[in-house]
């Protein structure tokens, strides 16, 4: 098991698991996405040994008015 950090957008809309972009920490996917994350949120994912998502938990809530 490993745990991974991905867009709350791209978890809500690629429920299949086939994600863009995982990132190993909050703070890759904060470089990554620093225009973005605070309105679409960050999830956690606990993977297991073949990819598969065991558990997810919300790290950064969405906040689609964030910055209007």
């Amino acid at each position: 098991m490993s745990n991974h950090y991905v867009c709350g957008i791209d978890f809500q809309h690629e429920m299949d698991g086939n994600f863009a972009d995982f990132y190993d920490t909050i703070e890759d996917l904060k470089r990554d996405k620093s225009r973005c994350w605070q309105q679409c949120g960050i999830v956690e994912l606990e993977l297991g040994d073949r990819g598969e998502i065991l558990n997810h938990k919300w790290i950064v809530e969405q906040d689609l008015e964030w910055g209007k």
